[in-house]
């Protein structure tokens, strides 16, 4: 019986789902939900532009699509 109380605890994370946990935890560098979206927005944009995979092209494609990337990110925080 012993292992049901400490399931029932206030502090167990048995009975709440790993998405919400890792969420909460990711949220806690944050002051607000709302500091936490605008971070979450601004850094899909950001992630979007800089990151890059290379599956099935080559290297100088690959280089190539970085220093347009870098070019796209100086022009944004130039005009910003």
């Amino acid at each position: 019986m012993r292992g049901l109380t400490s399931m029932s605890s206030p502090n167990s994370t048995a009975a709440i789902p790993a998405a919400r946990i890792s969420r909460c935890r990711k949220m806690q560098g944050f002051k607000s939900p709302t500091s936490a979206k605008r971070f979450v927005s601004i850094h899909g944009a950001v992630r979007n532009i800089l990151n890059r995979h290379r599956h099935l092209i080559r290297r100088a494609t690959f280089r190539r699509f970085g220093a347009e990337a870098h070019q796209a990110w100086n022009g944004a925080t130039a005009a910003a």
